[in-house]
C-alpha cells in the first residue's frame, strides 16, 4: 500500500556562480532550464538543467566548468522544496595555438592543410567543446585515420590563464583496399544467365589530400546457359 500524500513543488531554484558571466550568455543558459519555481521536483529535469549549464559554459570558453551536487531542502510540511546548485565556472579561455601532429604509421602523409580544413576551432576564438568534438568527427570522416585525438598542450614559459593550446594528433590507417567478387546474375530483358569475376581497388589518400580514388575491373561471360545445352 503506497500513500503518496500531496505532491511537493519547488518554491526556490538557485544556481550560484553565474553572476560574473556576460548577461547575454547568462540569459541564454537560464532560458533553457526546465526546473522553475512552482514546478514539481524531478531528477530528470534537474539533470537536464545541470547538463545544459555545463555544456553552454564549455561551448563559450569556460574549459573547466563543472558543478557540485545539488542541495535539496524540504520544508517542514513536506510540500515545498528548495534546490541550490553551485557552479564552478573557472577562467574563460581562448585558443592560443593549434599544433598538428601526425603519426604516418608507415603510410603516406595526409597534407597538413587538409587536416586543418577539418577543424571547427581557430586561434583567437573562445574554446568550444562542441566544435572540438565536431572537428574530431570531421577528421575521422575522411576515412584515412584510425586514431584522432584533440587535447590540451602545456607550453613551457607560455602558460597564461586565458590561453589554451591544443594538439591535434592523428594516426594514419591503411589507405588502400582490394576486393574481389564473383558475379552470377540473370538479365531482365534477354533472360541471359551471366557469369563473371570482378575486382575493385580503392585508395583513400590520393595526392595526400584524403581524396578517394578507385578502379573496378570486371570480366563477364554472357549467356553461359548455352554451355549447358
Amino acid at each position: 500500500i503506497v500513500q503518496e500524500g500531496k505532491r511537493a513543488v519547488i518554491d526556490t531554484f538557485a544556481i550560484r556562480g553565474l553572476g560574473d558571466l556576460d548577461s547575454a550568455l547568462r540569459m541564454s543558459i537560464l532560458s533553457q532550464l526546465q526546473t522553475k519555481a512552482g514546478s514539481s521536483y524531478t531528477e530528470n529535469s534537474l539533470e537536464h538543467d545541470l547538463a545544459v549549464v555545463v555544456r553552454e559554459l564549455r561551448n563559450n570558453g569556460y574549459y573547466r566548468a563543472s558543478y557540485t551536487s545539488p542541495v535539496i531542502q524540504i520544508s517542514s510540511d513536506g510540500l515545498h522544496d528548495t534546490v541550490v546548485v553551485s557552479v564552478v565556472v573557472g577562467k574563460r579561455k581562448r585558443i592560443g595555438s593549434i599544433v598538428m601532429e601526425e603519426n604516418r604509421n608507415g603510410f603516406r602523409s595526409v597534407s597538413e592543410g587538409t587536416r586543418e580544413r577539418q577543424l571547427e576551432l581557430h586561434t583567437g576564438e573562445w574554446y568550444s567543446e562542441e566544435r572540438l568534438e565536431q572537428s574530431r568527427a570531421n577528421l575521422m570522416g575522411l576515412g584515412t585515420f584510425e586514431v584522432v585525438l584533440i587535447d590540451t598542450l602545456v607550453r613551457e614559459n607560455k602558460i597564461q590563464d586565458s590561453i589554451l593550446h591544443l594538439r591535434v594528433y592523428t594516426r594514419n590507417s591503411k589507405p588502400h583496399d582490394v576486393g574481389m567478387n564473383l558475379l552470377f546474375y540473370q538479365t531482365a530483358v534477354d533472360n541471359y544467365l551471366n557469369l563473371g569475376l570482378g575486382t575493385t581497388a580503392q585508395y583513400r589518400n590520393a595526392f595526400g589530400g584524403a581524396q578517394v580514388a578507385s578502379a573496378t575491373l570486371q570480366y563477364v561471360l554472357q549467356d553461359v546457359g548455352r554451355l549447358t545445352q
